[in-house]
């Protein structure tokens, strides 16, 4: 499966195409949203592939970047892709937030490490 990442999006996105398994705009809508994208149906192996996101600034009533007299809001109200856009590959399985927790012992020698993260099977 091959899954298009985005580190944020300021302010809401539209579906990047409806084959595209996203559940939905509501996953798309916020101050910068982690979002993960099953974009697997769209590419074609070997050949170029280009997608295409439309990305919209918030709205009058909507909660984002908020501003001060002394600074005010951008025209274009910081609207966009931030940080980095990137593609990953899976299997049937995919280990997603995966986090180490470390816990040291009195003198700072040895530590105890817990690791966590979610397991998740693909269902056809």
């Amino acid at each position: 499966m091959e899954w298009l990442n985005f580190l944020g999006i300021n302010y809401r996105a539209n579906n990047l195409d409806q084959r595209a398994e996203s559940g939905g705009c509501e996953r798309c809508r916020g101050h910068l949203p982690l979002l993960r994208i099953n974009v697997s149906k769209l590419l074609k192996p070997g050949k170029e592939n280009a997608l295409a996101v439309e990305v919209f600034a918030p709205g009058k009533d909507d909660l984002g970047i908020t501003w001060v007299d002394w600074n005010p809001t951008p025209p274009d109200k910081d609207m966009g892709i931030w940080k980095e856009v990137f593609l990953r590959s899976s299997g049937d399985v995919t280990v997603r937030n995966p986090f180490v927790s470390s816990k040291p012992d009195a003198e700072y020698k040895t530590a105890e490490l817990t690791i966590s993260g979610e397991v998740r099977k693909r269902f056809e």
